[in-house]
């Protein structure tokens, strides 16, 4: 797996190259230089209540001022500044119950570090262009096979949009960004000696899911909105954390945070459902790493290098910069090579083997996730590609790839124009083990019709259709399973 790890690395180094120049960008008023990647709204931190937990957390309180390494909590919500995504909407200042020291989120029984501002190198108003050179059947998308990719504590991956769909457009790029983030995990925990992998929701090809969501457009533009919608449509399982790519521009990253220090099974980061957005403008592996960081529970505001906001003092690392509402100066102890890595002096938030006695032997240390894996796994699946000798002999062939519940048009997302009439025929061939069927539509004028389809429990499909003349298309939807298809085609001539 090195040589793919190296491919994606050099696939994204450009990305990191941007959050590394330029580290000074922001003045800070006490005269210091801010060196920060970031900047957030007033944070602090403490505990977590989320609905449908399986124990009862109403009676903890683990707020800034419970531990005598407190580093402050936050106590009003500073002005909004949408243009650099720090956008507070369904956000309130806790001074009070479980979420004291941090943001509530309205109605939602959920606690918030708030907005974080974009890092040098982006602009909340500008897309991150898709990844060049890559499909969902390149071996850079997958990871370490886990059970069946389903089973017990996940993080799934959910493409959130309210107009139109770029799904299939961004959608190798997603899971491309998510291998990314998986990498910063591992290779952050190759520096303590153990391996830690994000434990994915994923295809038979272990290639992370990414499921489409459409939500309403003032969802898009509230976070805590965005957070009852989802839940409203299922997205509501405590043995998950939902990772969002989120198709707007309105946020750089928002996440759930717990800033609950106890070094117990039973910790408020160790239980979903929880949701770390990352908006169009900051897609990339550095930024969906750090907001996932903040669901499993870092940084909190007890730790050594803490800065009160739920981030870390001691650069160069994913989770450190000068935050508000304290602004610390910041201590470059750590090489820049750290800059995709988690905890530069392995003693805030992560560690795989914490020395008896310290910070991380004594309370919540991230590795302890139960959304971490402490192995490899099993290796990657079969090749994604379908049997390359199906399908042949048709005048036309395209592949793809659907997860489940996706759909895709034939041709290349539009239609094709028959002159003459006669014989239509086709082909489709899935993975194993999945439900794909095949649709062949015809314009009548003022819509779609579907004149044949072939829809069996597997998927290797037909059409075999005379008709006239006119405008067709074929529909191809992913009823049960993911992974990549083929198809062949002809119409008369």
């Amino acid at each position: 797996m090195a040589g793919v790890r190296r491919q994606l690395r050099i696939a994204l180094a450009g990305a990191s190259a941007l959050l590394a120049v330029g580290a000074a960008t922001f003045g800070m008023s006490n005269g210091h230089a801010e060196m920060a990647r970031w900047e957030t709204a007033r944070t602090a931190l403490t505990s977590d209540t989320v609905p449908n937990r399986v124990h009862d957390h109403s009676t903890h309180d683990h707020g800034a001022g419970s531990d005598p390494h407190s580093h402050g909590s936050i106590t009003s919500k500073p002005q909004a500044q949408p243009s650099r995504g720090m956008v507070y909407a369904s956000l309130t200042v806790a001074r009070s119950g479980a979420c004291k020291g941090l943001y509530a989120v309205k109605g939602k029984g959920a606690c918030s570090h708030g907005p974080d501002a974009p890092p040098a190198g982006h602009d909340v108003r500008r897309d991150v262009q898709p990844v060049a050179g890559l499909d969902t059947q390149s071996a850079a998308t997958a990871v370490n096979c886990f059970g069946n990719g389903t089973d017990g504590n996940r993080v799934q991956v959910l493409y959130v949009y309210s107009g139109t769909s770029r799904y299939q457009q961004y959608l190798a790029s997603f899971q491309t960004w998510a291998r990314g983030m998986d990498d910063i995990y591992n290779d952050s925990a190759a520096k303590t000696g153990g391996e830690r992998h994000i434990r994915f929701v994923t295809d038979e090809d272990c290639v992370p899911t990414v499921t489409p969501v459409q939500v309403s457009s003032g969802a898009m533009g509230d976070f805590g909105w965005m957070i009852d919608e989802l839940r409203n449509r299922g997205f509501d399982r405590t043995d998950r954390k939902y990772t969002v790519f989120g198709d707007a521009n309105v946020y750089c990253g928002i996440g759930e945070f717990a800033g609950d220090t106890r070094k117990t099974a039973d910790n408020h980061s160790n239980f979903g459902p929880s949701f770390a957005r990352t908006d169009a403008g900051c897609w990339g592996p550095q930024v969906i790493a750090h907001e996932l960081g903040h669901n499993l529970g870092a940084v909190n505001n007890n730790a050594p290098s803490s800065t009160g906001g739920a981030h870390c003092t001691d650069e160069y690392d994913v989770m450190c910069y000068s935050d508000s509402p304290y602004y610390p100066p910041m201590r470059f102890v750590c090489a820049a090579s750290q800059e995709s890595l988690l905890d530069c002096g392995n003693n805030d938030y992560f560690n795989t083997s914490p020395p008896a006695g310290s910070y991380l032997a004594n309370y919540w240390n991230m590795a302890d996730s139960v959304f971490l894996e402490r192995s490899d796994g099993d290796d990657p699946g079969p090749d994604p590609d379908p049997d390359p000798e199906q399908c042949t002999g048709f005048g036309n062939s395209q592949t793809g790839r659907l997860d489940q519940g996706g759909d895709a048009r034939v041709p290349d997302g539009n239609y094709y124009w028959s002159r003459y009439a006669g014989r239509h025929t086709a082909c489709l061939a899935g993975p194993d083990g999945t439900d794909f069927d095949l649709y062949f539509q015809k314009w009548n004028g003022s819509s779609w019709v579907t004149v044949q389809k072939s829809a069996t429990e597997t998927s290797d499909e037909a059409i075999d259709y005379q008709g006239d003349s006119g405008y067709y298309r074929y529909w191809i939807d992913a009823w049960s399973g993911s992974g990549a298809w083929t198809m062949g085609w002809s119409a008369p001539r």
